[in-house]
Parts: structure tokens; C-alpha cells; sequence
């Protein structure tokens, strides 16, 4: 690769892009535009939510209240700790989204007569608020039907008593980590970027569709540009507007929308940077199978957009989709990049622990580059 032919060939692609106004219009206002219309226009069942119990009555009346929990189907408890500090890597992993508390004398009868009822407690992540409204609906429910049984079960046997009087509330301290509030917006922010940063793959997909119609790619690979030079050539200034649009989209998440971010922004440029780097890799494998501009724009859309929407876990918790459909999604770079917004968006995750993410994502990124570079020298031979 020589670098003057790689700078001869993205200065000529810069100024195709800058004297096209749809192109340049799609890869800097557009994102923008569509991450405002997105956060605007949009605010399936909730299963198997992952949590932990912290059993500090440890008996029987504990352990049923465990299984009541679990009756319903929303949560499922995955882990059994010593001490409530141990939840938080685990609520910063994504491996549990809330921790039940079950307090000492759970289920003591004197309790009951003295109307001293445990106060449970509920630590949930709030980075997904469907989940945690589930979570904190279910524990609740579940809580108040087994507390009024152990009461009636219990009072029922002493003289003198009447159960039907005994009308406490159940007692419950809730407290919400990341997104204090459980706010939509806070929520699926993060999310979106990834959804908006497509935008620049799609572009080139189009363009390079468009150059092959019209015949001038043809024209630049029988130019003494090696392919490497030419394909980084024409992926670089997509991927200049691209970063400009992550800091960006930073930018109007916490000033207009008060989305805050606390991780480290270098790191999560640098995580960008790949992100980009992966679509570019796509949309060029796009370009290269396809030789119609129409039929690259419907694949980019199908390719690009649907899988961000609906299975990146923008909107719907992946842990709740079903474990084949889990592992495909390893495959797909929008999911490695949700995941690690909403990381490094809500809970400040360095990138350092985040690595599987990173890996998986440059794997896929070279891999696909690879495949678009082999496809593309049979294409034009």
C-alpha cells in the first residue's frame, strides 16, 4: 500500500462527497436529524429477567417467598449471594438486572403479631427501564401475595385474632442504579447511536453501487492504485463524517436531552472508531455482491437498520430472546457497539472491561473487510 495513492484517492472521494448535496446531507445532517425523529416517535414480554436474592433469613418462609417470585415467569433468580456488595460487578456486567434483599426474621410469627413486618429490598438496574418496571412489579406482587399468606396461615391459628383487620402494606425499599428516574429517553439513547451510525454505511454501500452502474469503478482499478489503497481510499472519509457525527450525537444527548455519559470519551471514540470501521466493511461486502444501486439500497436498509431496531437490544433485553438467536447476534457489529453505549453511556464501564465486545467487533470488522477485499479482485478481474 503506498500512502500517496491512498491520499489521492480519498482527497477525489471527499470531493465527490462535498459536490453530491444528498450524500453530504445524508452522512451530516441525517444522522442527526433521525436520532431526534427516532428519541421523538418511539418510547414484548418480559421474561426470565435475570436477579439475585440475598437470603439473610435463610429459612423456610424465605425460600418460599423465592419460589413465588419466580412463579410468574418474569424474573429468574441466577444467583444466591453472601452480602448485598457483591451484586454491584454483577449489575455493572449485565449479569443480574436487580437484587431482591430478604431481611433477617422473615417470616418470625411474633412479627405478625406485633405487626412489625420485614421491609424487603429491591436493587434494580436501571438502564433498562421495561425490565426494571417488570422486575419491580413482579417482586411486589409476588412479595404481597406470600406475605398475606404467611399472615393468614400464621394468625389464623392464634385465639382471638382476626385476620381479615390486618391490612399493612408490604414494606419495600426500592433503589434504582444508573437511571435513577427509569427514564425512556436515558434508556434507548445509547442504543440509537448505533442505529444513526449506520447512516455512513448505507452511504457508501449506495456509492460504490452507484460507481459500478455508471461504470467508473472500473475506471479507478485500472488506475495504478493497489486495492487496499483504493477500497481505504473510498471507506475513509465516510469514516471522518463518522466520528464527527459520535461526538455529535454526544453532544445532543447531554446538553439537549440530558442523557448523561459517564465513561471515558476517548475510549469510546476509539470503540467507535471500529464500530465505523465494521459498517464501512460492510457496506463495501454490500457493494461489491450487488451491482444495482436500488437493489444495494433495499439489502442496506434490511442489513443495517432491522437488525439495529429489533435485535440489537436497543429496545428488547437480549438476554430474553432465545439462546440460538443470542449467538447469532455475536455475528453482527451493532450489537458489540449497543452494548458497550449503553456501558459507557450509563454506568462509566472503562473499555478495558468491556474487551470481549472490542475483540468480537474488530474480528467481524476484518473478517468482513477481508471477504470484500477477496470478493472485489474476482469481481473486476
Amino acid at each position: 500500500m503506498k500512502m500517496q495513492h491512498l491520499w489521492a484517492v480519498t482527497r477525489n472521494e471527499f470531493y465527490h462527497i462535498t459536490r453530491d448535496p444528498g450524500t453530504l446531507a445524508l452522512m451530516t445532517v441525517g444522522p442527526l436529524l433521525l436520532m431526534i425523529m427516532l428519541v421523538y416517535a418511539l418510547t414484548a414480554d418480559v421474561k426470565n429477567v435475570p436477579i439475585a436474592v440475598v437470603n439473610l433469613a435463610a429459612n423456610s418462609a424465605s425460600n418460599g417467598l423465592i419460589q413465588q417470585v419466580q412463579a410468574n415467569g418474569v424474573v429468574k433468580v441466577t444467583q444466591t449471594l453472601a452480602e448485598v456488595q457483591a451484586a454491584t460487578p454483577l449489575l455493572e456486567r449485565g449479569e443480574i438486572r436487580a437484587v431482591l434483599v430478604i431481611p433477617n426474621g422473615y417470616g418470625n410469627p411474633l412479627n405478625f403479631v406485633t405487626r412489625k413486618l420485614p421491609t424487603l429490598q429491591i436493587i434494580v438496574d436501571g438502564t433498562e427501564p421495561m425490565s426494571a418496571e417488570h422486575v419491580l412489579d413482579a417482586i411486589y406482587t409476588a412479595s404481597e401475595a406470600d406475605l398475606r399468606t404467611l399472615v393468614t396461615d400464621t394468625l389464623s391459628k392464634i385465639p382471638g385474632i382476626d385476620v381479615s383487620q390486618f391490612n399493612d402494606p408490604v414494606k419495600i425499599e426500592t433503589e434504582t442504579r444508573y437511571n435513577p428516574t427509569l427514564s425512556n429517553v436515558i434508556d434507548f439513547y445509547p442504543g440509537l447511536t448505533a442505529v444513526v451510525l449506520s447512516l455512513p454505511g448505507v452511504a457508501l454501500a449506495l456509492a460504490l453501487a452507484r460507481e459500478k452502474e455508471l461504470g467508473t469503478l472500473e475506471q479507478l482499478v485500472a488506475m495504478p492504485v493497489d486495492k487496499l489503497s483504493l477500497l481505504l481510499g473510498k471507506i475513509a472519509p465516510y469514516m471522518f463524517f463518522g466520528m464527527v457525527d459520535t461526538l455529535l450525537l454526544v453532544a445532543i444527548g447531554r446538553f439537549v436531552y440530558n442523557v448523561p455519559f459517564q465513561g471515558n470519551l476517548l475510549g469510546y471514540a476509539i470503540f467507535s472508531f471500529f464500530f465505523l470501521f465494521s459498517n464501512m466493511a460492510l457496506g463495501l461486502l454490500i457493494s461489491v455482491l450487488l451491482g444495482s444501486q436500488q437493489l444495494a439500497m433495499v439489502v442496506a436498509f434490511l442489513v443495517f437498520f432491522f437488525p439495529s431496531f429489533f435485535l440489537s437490544g436497543v429496545f428488547f433485553p437480549l438476554k430474553i430472546m432465545p439462546a440460538v438467536v443470542q449467538l447469532e447476534l455475536q455475528f453482527l457489529p451493532v450489537t458489540h457497539y449497543v452494548t458497550v453505549s449503553k456501558a459507557m453511556y450509563l454506568q462509566g464501564t472503562p473499555l478495558t472491561d468491556l474487551w470481549f465486545d472490542f475483540l468480537a467487533l474488530l474480528v467481524v470488522g476484518v473478517g468482513i473487510l477481508g471477504l470484500s477485499m477477496v470478493l472485489f479482485r474476482k469481481k473486476v478481474a
